[in-house]
């Protein structure tokens, strides 16, 4: 049943084998894996100062997207400066390209959703969440298709081809999750591997039946497209669903915990200041991000905690538990590393 069409990547996903990071692993099979993995507690070093960071330019990976609007605002506001750090940006397409980076030391923290996390760490791969980024909120992530595709609601995706950015990730996951919740087969879906820039044109001919996109995306399909929604990421079910935090190695923590606190210091703050000051979101997102008027006006600014909460990130892995997609429960405690209490 699959395919290869040109600049797509089409791939069943499968509830047992996840195949991106399974790729991943064996490549980068040396480094930053941990012996500890998952079962360890992921304890932050004790008497960390984050005024006395061992690392003065953080490497940040990060979709460009509104998610990255605090990461920006903190360089913008001089928080950054405050912590004696800086940022320097580094785009990626996909969570699996950002984690792939942190794991060949391209990085020094990533973007990643949550499910890519959980298969790092349950591979033996040595990764730390230490602070969430963003929860989802109606309307900024949905699943678009033409309005002649047939396609009216989940119950249509079975047997189509639906767009991704990466596989085996929180979207086709979210997907799989919901067609399970309403007694559907996610399995007879397609999953073809495409860059968000490239929906669109993918859904125009015909590479693709549906597809998931955001920002730019999102407003080009629904404007030269007419396109109509059939699963919104951040309504219903997947309601303020805690799709990914910053992400750092094992190592890297260990070896650098002042620098870890800065971080964690610096992002907690410019979270905070940004989910207060809509003038503050939306100058960045034009001036930073490049995004016009029209694309704004459909870009709602996402749900950045101020809290690293290991309770509410557990809900994917027991998501992930139901699909099939870990074969045993996964504790995502292990992986957080406190937030500091002297910011």
């Amino acid at each position: 049943m699959n395919r290869t069409v040109a600049g797509a990547k089409p791939r069943k996903t499968s509830k047992r084998a996840l195949v991106g990071f399974g790729v991943m692993a064996l490549v980068l099979a040396g480094c930053g894996s941990s012996d500890d993995g998952a079962t360890a507690q992921a304890e932050g070093p004790s008497n960390r100062d984050p005024q006395a960071s061992e690392l003065e330019t953080f490497r940040v990976a990060n979709y460009r997207q509104n998610g990255a609007v605090p990461q920006l605002a903190a360089e913008r506001e001089g928080i950054t400066e405050e912590y004696g750090i800086s940022f320097e940006p580094q785009w990626i397409e996909s969570s699996a390209a950002g984690m792939a980076a942190l794991v060949g030391s391209e990085v020094d923290a990533t973007f990643s959703s949550y499910t890519g996390v959980i298969d790092a760490a349950r591979q033996g791969i040595g990764v730390r969440i230490v602070a969430e980024l963003f929860r989802e909120v109606p309307n900024s992530l949905t699943l678009e298709t033409l309005p002649d595709s047939g396609i009216e609601d989940l119950a249509d995706l079975e047997g189509k081809r639906v767009g991704v950015v990466a596989l085996n990730t929180s979207h086709d996951q979210r997907i799989n999750y919901a067609m399970l919740k309403e007694g559907l087969d996610p399995e007879t879906v397609e999953y073809v591997e495409l860059p968000f820039g490239e929906m669109g044109s993918s859904l125009e001919r015909g590479v693709i039946d549906a597809a998931v996109v955001t920002g730019t995306s999102l407003r080009n399909v629904r404007e030269t497209l007419s396109s109509r929604t059939v699963l919104d990421f951040g309504a219903g079910i997947f309601e303020e669903f805690p799709s990914g935090g910053w992400i750092m190695r094992s190592d890297f923590v260990d070896e650098n915990p002042n620098a870890v606190a800065a971080f964690q210091c610096t992002m907690i703050k410019a979270q905070s200041l940004v989910m207060g000051n809509q003038e503050l979101y939306d100058s960045v997102m034009q001036e930073e991000l490049g995004f016009d008027q029209e694309a704004l006006a459909i870009t709602p600014m996402l749900n950045h905690p101020t809290e690293l909460d290991a309770d509410g990130i557990q809900i994917v892995a027991d998501m992930m538990r139901e699909l099939g997609a870990i074969d045993e429960e996964f504790d995502v405690e292990s992986l957080v590393v406190p937030l500091p209490d002297n910011c």
